[in-house]
């Protein structure tokens, strides 16, 4: 039996018989798939709190179904989730390389904290 067919079995009982899904319902690759096309691609989704980005600059970094987004809150105290993905180079603007191409430290480790400078533009 895969996990989608003990997760359409153990769905389709009556409440009174309901019980835990086994264990492979959630590690299967199958079921994440489904689970991704069928509501992560087609809903919104919560990824932060606003007070979690209380001032201007704040920003959380977070992958979400694969896409490395960033939130940030802006001078004017708006909330915006931006991709990470460099249009241009096709890379994580969080991860930095020095002018020889070698991998410095990550601020992709890093998941949130502050811009130096918050003025308006």
């Amino acid at each position: 039996m895969t996990a989608l067919d003990a997760l359409s079995e153990r769905a389709g009982r009556p409440l009174a018989q309901a019980r835990a899904l086994p264990g492979e319902c959630y590690t299967s690759e199958e079921l994440y798939a489904l689970e991704v096309e069928h509501i992560f691609r087609k809903e919104w989704m919560c990824v932060a709190r606003a007070e979690q980005l209380p001032n201007a600059g704040d920003w959380i970094a977070l992958d979400l179904v694969g896409e490395p987004l960033v939130i940030t809150r802006d001078a004017n105290g708006e909330l915006h989730a931006l991709s990470r993905v460099c249009a241009h180079r096709m890379q994580d603007v969080l991860n930095t390389v020095d002018a020889r191409g070698t991998a410095r430290a990550s601020l992709a480790r890093i998941t949130c904290g502050r811009t130096v400078s918050t003025a308006p533009a």
